[in-house]
């Protein structure tokens, strides 16, 4: 309820409540944090916390290649290795030419390269892949099962690794 206040020049004026004081004010805060924390969800009620897990669990299928013929397919035509590699899961096979020395990636090449200016930089996701990096040296051949995330003609491939295999 508003407050009456008498004036020094006798008149009689009304105090308002600040505007986040009122109580509609309140009840629209306490509304749009409910919303706010409320679960998201598809047209059919499903959650996109559903949808998530099954996306994790899905079996992910990699198509076989050889590092020397993705570095080929780069060399020839860029904007075509692009298209061909960039966001695929791919197992690629080739020898590894630098090893980062803090564990954080490993660059490989074909396997019959002589020399390599821009290669494969694959990046380890944990202490296991680095286990693996560890226990070998340049120029082992390896099996590097990933998702290709960028393709530049300067740099060559970088993919994330998921699973690393020594030969």
């Amino acid at each position: 309820m508003a407050k009456k206040i008498k004036g020094e020049d006798g008149k009689i004026y009304v105090e308002k409540k600040p505007f986040y004081k009122r109580v509609w004010f309140i009840a629209l805060v306490v509304i749009v944090i409910i919303v706010a924390l409320m679960p998201k969800g598809d047209k059919d009620g499903n959650s996109t916390v559903n949808e998530a897990a099954e996306t994790s669990t899905k079996e992910i299928t990699y198509t076989p290649v050889d590092a020397g013929q993705m570095l080929d397919d780069l060399e020839n035509n860029a904007l075509n290795a692009e298209k061909t590699y960039k966001d695929q899961d791919l197992e690629i096979t080739g020898k590894i030419y630098a090893i980062d020395s803090s564990g954080k990636y490993i660059a490989i090449d074909g396997l019959n390269s002589e020399f390599t200016i821009s290669g494969v930089t694959c990046y380890l996701k944990n202490d296991e892949q680095k286990d693996v990096v560890a226990s070998v040296s340049k120029g082992a051949t390896v099996v590097v099962r990933g998702h290709v995330t960028d393709v530049g003609e300067v740099m060559g491939y970088s993919v994330n690794i998921d699973e690393i295999e020594a030969k």
